[in-house]
């Protein structure tokens, strides 16, 4: 590993940097980069309730789907050290209202995968076009707002069958 980073779409400014590079030589200390589910996965599994557990997944759920995934104690990788993308583990097909809204609303990603129906911007897909975070879709579905009752159950929904996906593939 390099330690560089390549295509981020959310840090453009960021490509082709270095800042393992760059920090080892600030700090004389060696650096690691890690993406935040697999950085997370080994927090838990050094630290968290995983700790002295040989296998564990975890996942992050924010404007997407992300995690990581420990095997026998070691954090798995694919080839070439690619990582995981537990979000986009399989195509699912969705309703015509969330494919007639995500196409209005323009919602970036894989918009058939587990990530583009249950992460945080699926359920504001099924919302008002005002509304942009999920927290407001879970504050008013609190309040008994029918749609965004609707988004969060679609959410729970997509979110569930990927878990158990994942669960029944790894077992952990």
């Amino acid at each position: 590993m390099r330690g560089e980073f390549g295509d981020v779409d959310f840090l453009p400014g960021w490509r082709g940097k270095s800042p393992v590079q760059d920090l080892a030589q600030i700090f004389n200390l060696p650096v690691a980069l890690e993406n935040d589910g697999d950085a997370a996965a080994l927090a838990e599994s050094g630290w968290g309730a995983g700790r002295n557990r040989s296998r564990l997944i975890y996942v992050t759920v924010g404007t997407g789907i992300g995690g990581g995934i420990i095997l026998d104690g070691k954090l798995y990788r694919g080839v070439d050290g690619a990582h995981p993308e537990v979000g986009h583990q399989f195509s699912i097909p969705r309703a015509g209202l969330l494919v007639r809204l995500s196409r209005l609303l323009g919602i970036a990603g894989r918009r058939s995968s587990h990530g583009g129906v249950a992460a945080g911007h699926a359920a504001c897909g099924l919302s008002a076009l005002q509304r942009h975070h999920s927290e407001e879709n879970l504050r008013t579905a609190q309040l008994g707002d029918k749609v965004s009752l609707q988004a969060v159950e679609h959410e729970a929904y997509y979110l569930g069958l990927g878990l158990a996906n994942l669960i029944n593939l790894f077992t952990p």
